[in-house]
């Protein structure tokens, strides 16, 4: 935007940065463009305000672009957090015991309250009944013994005497002569045996102390006693216990047949010893 000025020839000094354009009457007209004077420095300035707004802009628009990265990925980071454990992996059950394994383990538990009983004449074994030295054997063993030698299974030896004995049951009870506390045998209160059920005895056949043999039970005979299969008893068993596989006293064992098979009392005559020699102990 310009104007036209007339001035005079004199007034020039003033209109330095002019466009002038002088007649030669002396006046002169003078065009002025205040805007275009002004132009360059405004013009840089309005391209640095551009500038300005324009990165303040891209500024802007790539904070815009990127919220919804980090808003996923914050939901991400939540979810891994929030997410249940992962299950533990399961366990199989383990394998079932064997009757082997079962038979050993029985035999562990209970050895320690297996002993052999010497006669002089006869080796066969006992079961310790009471903590004290009360050992139930076979009356045959030690019946008629100048001296009665009990034998643990740690090797210790005691001297022994005859407490009780049940001459129809060929059962006796000794009395070991020890002041110490002594491991003892279960006397079984399952009832009657089953026949084809397994059984055990300890003893000491050929004089092999703490012998595990295996067999079955087969039949209760006429005169109330225990019959087992063949080759579950042998000589240095008598008076040795008859097993469940619980490790309970069902038994005690005797002597053989002909035919191999194992003779045992039953549990229940063996018992009504013991109680009536604890009887007889209180009315002293």
């Amino acid at each position: 935007l310009c104007f036209n000025i007339i001035v005079n020839r004199q007034e020039r000094r003033f209109q330095s940065g002019m466009d002038k354009g002088c007649c030669d009457s002396g006046s002169c007209l003078i065009k002025l463009c205040p805007v275009r004077q002004l132009l360059p420095p405004m013009y840089l300035i309005f391209l640095s305000m551009k500038l300005r707004y324009l990165l303040l802009f891209a500024a802007s628009l790539g904070l815009i672009l990127a919220v919804p990265h980090i808003k996923t990925a914050t939901q991400g980071l939540v979810g891994v957090s929030q997410q249940p454990p992962a299950p533990l992996p399961e366990q199989s059950p383990a394998p079932a015991k064997t009757e082997a394994e079962l038979a050993n383990e029985m035999f562990q538990r209970v050895n320690p309250a297996v002993v052999t009983v010497s006669s002089g004449r006869e080796i066969g074994a006992g079961s310790i009944v009471k903590p004290d030295g009360w050992v139930l054997t076979a009356k045959h063993v030690v019946w008629g013994a100048p001296q009665i030698s009990v034998k643990t299974w740690d090797g210790k030896t005691y001297p022994a005497w005859i407490r009780a004995i049940d001459p129809q049951y060929d059962l006796a009870l000794l009395q070991l002569d020890t002041k110490e506390t002594l491991p003892t045998i279960t006397l079984s209160t399952r009832g009657a045996v089953s026949p084809g059920q397994t059984v055990y005895a300890i003893g000491s056949p050929a004089g092999k102390a703490g012998t595990l043999t295996t067999g079955s039970f087969t039949k209760m005979n006429q005169h109330g006693s225990l019959q087992t299969s063949k080759g579950l008893l042998a000589p240095g068993n008598s008076g040795g216990p008859l097993l469940n596989l619980q490790g309970e006293m069902i038994g005690v064992n005797k002597g053989l047949l002909k035919d191999g098979s194992g003779l045992a009392t039953s549990v229940t005559s063996a018992r009504a010893l013991i109680e009536r020699s604890q009887k007889a102990s209180r009315g002293k």
